[in-house]
């Protein structure tokens, strides 16, 4: 990553004299969204069923829409090639699993249902 960082920095850098040329953040990936829902599944709290299931959603959405609004998460543009995966419904299904929430089978089995249907 920081090799990656440092190739960003460069390219951002000044170029004449004061000028500042400026290159927004790629939009996230699927892998992008996976990552911050398994940070939400590891975090134990009761939320965490929620907030991934929240992102899943997110996701599924900005793939069908084909973008995402800005005011979302802070970037806009392009949606990724691809939506959510088998491994986003998994991290879903552990983040419940994990966040001890009293309705988190029931929400395990309406998610799975909505993906299948």
């Amino acid at each position: 990553r920081c090799n990656e960082y440092k190739k960003y920095e460069q390219q951002n850098t000044t170029i004449g004299r004061d000028t500042l040329l400026y290159q927004p953040p790629p939009p996230p990936l699927l892998s992008t969204f996976n990552t911050v829902m398994k940070a939400w599944s590891k975090s134990n709290s009761i939320d965490s069923g929620k907030n991934a299931e929240r992102i899943f959603t997110m996701m599924e959405r900005w793939v069908f829409n084909d973008t995402i609004p800005t005011t979302t998460i802070g970037v806009g543009g392009p949606s990724p090639s691809s939506g959510p995966n088998a491994q986003s419904l998994a991290i879903v299904f552990d983040a419940w699993a994990n966040s001890k929430h009293e309705d988190s089978i029931p929400r395990v089995l309406a998610t799975l249902h909505h993906v299948i249907h």
